[in-house]
Formats: C-alpha cells, structure tokens, sequence
C-alpha cells in the first residue's frame, strides 16, 4: 500500500505531533513540579510529627516518673 501525501498534509502532521511533543514536555514537567512540593511538605511534616512524638514521649516519661515516686512513699 503506497501512501500519498501532500506536504500540506505532511506539514499539518508535523504540527500535531510538535503540539502533543509540547503538551507531554508541559504535563511531565508539572507532574514534577508537584511531586516535588509534596516531598517537601511530606518531609516538613514528618519532622514536625517526629518532633512532637518526641516532646509527648519525654513529657509521658516525666509523668510515668512521677507516678511511680508516688507509689513508693
């Protein structure tokens, strides 16, 4: 099978594939601007997770401390 094309054809062709070439560039370049705002929040709030496990944990000891100082008066 012999395909014939005009070049108005062909140019019109090449835009296309030109246009989605763009369009494909533009969504993977915002899918990695996303991405990267969420493993930057991610990791701000892990570390602020982190941070207020911490200060419980210490403040639960403190207080588990206390309680047993108590019981053995």
């Amino acid at each position: 099978m012999e395909m014939i094309s005009s070049e108005k054809g062909r140019v019109m062709i090449e835009a296309q594939r030109d246009s989605r070439r763009q369009r494909h560039i533009a969504a993977v370049n915002e899918s990695h601007k996303f991405i990267d705002q969420f493993f930057d929040n991610f990791c701000e709030r892990k570390n602020e997770i982190k941070e207020r496990s911490r200060i419980f944990v210490a403040a639960s000891d403190s207080e588990i401390e206390e309680i047993m100082t108590g019981l053995t008066d």
